[in-house]
């Protein structure tokens, strides 16, 4: 009689332990690192303007006493950058039951493009002469606190949805300025200055279980920069008096990245 209920109280740890052992692997502190890329991007970054110039001798001596104007175009961010790299480090605790609070440290590198930004036109022709701007890199930092939620736990292929918000401190928004044909170089021009600005999103994605317990994962998302708006002279010396200039706004990242938890 002793002997049963001995056995039974050992098949009864046995079982306690087995769920307790269950629920501690689901526990524990894990780190993360990803790289990526973030097209999108494409809110407007510069309004559409125009002034009307007396004498086109003040931008290129060989027009003096030409009357004409100039003109600035609506550009998107998606037209003077395509999407750089993004790099990322990550640190989480797994709570149980799927839960993730985490931070993550990630920096985002636009890259700059060539492209017209505008005209200068005689008023006597129709002749237009295009205004270029050479837009630096726009490189940019992010902290951000969130949480995941972890699907299918026990299984090797494990869906998550995460959720974060944090700062994003942005360079800033630099162009070399010139028109060729008119013989013209602003230089390097500053349309918006660094900023720290409020940033959030959402992800969701997968991560593969490797015997070894290291994940191979892989992200999709939407984030959202928060808008910055400013009013810029760097085409004054082409006789726009000041042109709007907008910070960036969604932009949809997609990464791949390595996890173990410990």
């Amino acid at each position: 009689m002793h002997t049963r209920t001995l056995l039974a109280a050992m098949a009864a740890a046995a079982c306690a332990t087995g769920a307790a052992r269950a629920d501690t692997d689901d526990v524990g502190i894990g780190t993360r690192v990803y790289a990526g890329i973030s097209p999108g991007a494409r809110t407007r970054m510069l309004d559409m303007t125009s002034a009307a110039l007396a004498d086109l001798g003040a931008i290129n001596p060989s027009l003096a006493g030409i009357a004409g104007s100039t003109s600035t175009l609506n550009l998107r961010y998606s037209d003077a950058f395509r999407a750089g790299p993004i790099f990322g480090m990550e640190l989480d605790y797994r709570i149980g039951n799927g839960f993730e609070p985490f931070a993550r440290f990630v920096y985002d590198d636009a890259i700059g493009r060539s492209v017209p930004m505008g005209n200068i036109s005689e008023g006597a022709s129709s002749a237009q002469l295009p205004i270029v701007g050479a837009y630096s890199n726009l490189p940019s930092v992010t902290l951000d606190f969130g949480s995941r939620f972890v699907f299918r736990r026990q299984d090797h292929l494990q869906p998550f949805v995460s959720a974060y918000a944090g700062m994003t401190r942005v360079s800033a928004l630099e162009a070399d300025i010139s028109s060729p044909q008119a013989t013209t170089d602003l230089g390097i021009q500053r349309l918006l200055p660094s900023t720290t600005r409020a940033d959030g999103g959402m992800e969701f994605g997968f991560d593969y279980v490797l015997p070894s317990g290291v994940r191979l994962g892989m992200t999709v998302g939407a984030n959202y920069l928060a808008a910055e708006t400013a009013a810029t002279a760097a085409l004054q010396s082409l006789g726009v008096p000041t042109t709007v200039a907008h910070g960036q706004g969604w932009t949809y990242p997609m990464q791949l990245g390595v996890s173990y938890h410990f």
